[in-house]
């Protein structure tokens, strides 16, 4: 069991993936009182002697399975009653998984899609709808997107991952010539496999140019 002091500090885990238009939250189930078999974000709590970037790096360590992308700070939660047994403060990350691992086995963890989420400890249930809209407030740098999509994907892929996420319908046409006027998207020589319509070209995130976009 962990030894809870009367004010303690930890940082808290919101790790979204996406795959055929369904964004999904990663959640453990947590094996220490008071929380024992229950439903919670992965959190790890800050030792006396760490910096919170040193707790970051934990917890990003702990789920590097996941291809876990650069964490973004989204809000911090203090109300004096969310833990039964310490006033916690917590800082909420935000992190982004590829599709593919959400194929990944463990028995702590598992993908739950947004709209059927189990009941889940603390004030989690609230994080993560705070931090897709957090994510949603993100119109003109929207770089961290290109973390959930695969390596190589379609220019339709990509409009229905951005239509997920802000919940509202893109014009092809424009979303396309606003897009690829960025820069940093570009064709690959590959193409679609294993489709019964015409394979689409797949196209991928220029690290360096996106690394610039998301400097601006």
């Amino acid at each position: 069991m962990a030894n809870y002091p009367e004010l303690s500090l930890s940082v808290e885990a919101v790790v979204f993936s996406y795959a055929n238009k369904t964004i999904k939250v990663l959640l453990q189930l947590h094996d220490e009182k008071p929380f024992r078999d229950q439903w919670g974000l992965p959190f790890q709590l800050v030792k006396e002697n760490e910096s919170l970037e040193k707790t970051t790096d934990k917890i990003r360590q702990k789920l590097n399975k996941y291809s876990i992308a650069s964490g973004i700070q989204s809000s911090i939660y203090s109300h004096p009653k969310r833990h039964p047994k310490t006033r916690l403060v917590s800082i909420s990350m935000i992190f982004f998984a590829k599709p593919h691992t959400m194929e990944i086995a463990a028995p702590s963890y598992r993908w739950f899609d947004l709209n059927e989420l189990p009941s889940l400890i603390m004030d989690h249930s609230l994080q993560i709808k705070d931090a897709l809209k957090f994510l949603q407030t993100f119109t003109q740098n929207h770089t961290w997107v290109y973390d959930l999509l695969p390596d190589r994907f379609t220019l339709t892929q990509l409009q229905e991952c951005f239509e997920t996420i802000y919940g509202k319908p893109y014009d092809k046409r424009n979303f396309r010539k606003k897009i690829m006027s960025y820069g940093f998207i570009k064709p690959s020589r590959e193409k679609q496999k294993g489709v019964a319509h015409k394979a689409a070209t797949l196209y991928f995130a220029d690290k360096k140019k996106l690394e610039k976009f998301q400097a601006l």
